[in-house]
């Protein structure tokens, strides 16, 4: 049954478009034929239109390298046009027109490039690529295709020129960070992350802390989170180590960039997250104090402070049983509860 369901995914059509001829069309994830009539459909917004003028026959999806893969393909041509999400695109050159990258919003004939089905200015169709990522971290795939590409003079970004150095330019790592992906590239002039430049960085001297996703980073010496640079952080005599969403280093305490000057760095120890690091609550504690992110839970005895339900957040120590709440002001807290 289950490779029957699998092998059901995969919709031919088979319509007959003459007694001599007959034709295969193969769905997508955007362009489906029904009532005889090719449509894309926008998945993001819900809608549908007809693909208009479009020939049966010869009409087919460019950009899908697999269509069984669940990512939105873009561009498709017939004998005489090419489309994007479902519009005729002008000044294209049908014969040498070609998709750059599957699932890639880039595309160019010998004359143009396009971004979007759109002619992108100032681009050199003859040097224009992508700039793509393999490396340990997380590699370019179907479903994380970096924005950047480049040519012998420009580097872009979603389709608009930025001030890089085209020869140097390239990806370091992806991130990806309450829901988005994110992206750390570098150039002659130092490191970027999501496009804002890390003040003292060195493009060939660079150290992740943990995984990328944590959003920490050493260079020349310097620590960052995010494009955030850590202040009179010296990352030498800290000794740093990540246990998300803290960095903890020999007498500092930080959490997602921000320090929280009350902490102990040597007694520093995180006792509740989730393995989403999307989305989490974090409780932490020190010899002195007991932390919800990096505010101190106060009233709570630090040494002997236990957690009973991760879910609920019902905690104790040895005063009593507490459920930690966020007040009208925002501020967590530890409500005293009975248990029987």
């Amino acid at each position: 049954m289950k490779i029957m369901k699998n092998i059901s995914v995969i919709l031919f059509l088979l319509i007959s478009i003459s007694a001599n001829a007959t034709i295969i069309i193969i769905p997508t994830e955007n362009y489906v034929f029904r009532d005889g009539r090719w449509y894309f459909e926008n998945r993001t917004e819900r809608t549908s239109k007809e693909v208009v003028g479009a020939h049966i026959r010869t009409f087919r999806v460019l950009d899908c390298d697999n269509p069984l893969i669940s990512v939105e393909c873009h561009y498709a041509r017939d004998r005489n046009h090419i489309y994007y999400k479902g519009e005729r695109m002008k000044n294209v050159d049908i014969r040498s027109f070609q998709v750059i990258l599957p699932h890639s919003p880039y595309s160019k004939d010998k004359n143009n490039v396009f971004f979007e089905g759109k002619i992108l200015e100032n681009a050199d169709p003859a040097t224009f690529r992508l700039v793509t990522y393999v490396g340990k971290h997380r590699p370019t795939s179907a479903r994380c295709l970096p924005p950047y590409a480049k040519d012998k003079n420009f580097v872009f970004r979603d389709g608009v020129i930025i001030p890089r150095d085209v020869s140097t330019f390239r990806i370091i790592s992806s991130t990806h960070f309450w829901g988005h992906y994110r992206w750390y590239t570098a150039d002659k002039f130092g490191i970027y992350f999501d496009g804002r430049l890390l003040e003292g960085s060195l493009a060939d001297d660079f150290q992740f802390l943990g995984w990328p996703d944590y959003l920490y980073l050493i260079s020349n010496n310097n620590v960052y989170y995010g494009a955030t640079k850590l202040k009179g952080v010296d990352a030498k005599s800290e000794n740093f180590r990540v246990d998300w969403p803290y960095l903890i280093g020999n007498s500092r305490v930080f959490h997602r960039g921000t320090e929280i000057k009350t902490a102990d760095a040597e007694s520093f120890e995180v006792l509740n997250v989730s393995h989403n690091i999307t989305c989490c609550e974090t409780i932490a504690r020190d010899k002195n104090h007991v932390y919800m992110y990096r505010q101190i839970l106060t009233g709570l005895d630090a040494e002997s402070f236990e957690i009973i339900d991760r879910n609920f957040l019902i905690v104790r120590d040895k005063n009593g049983t507490y459920r930690i709440e966020q007040n009208r002001d925002w501020i967590f807290v530890a409500v005293p509860i009975e248990v029987e």
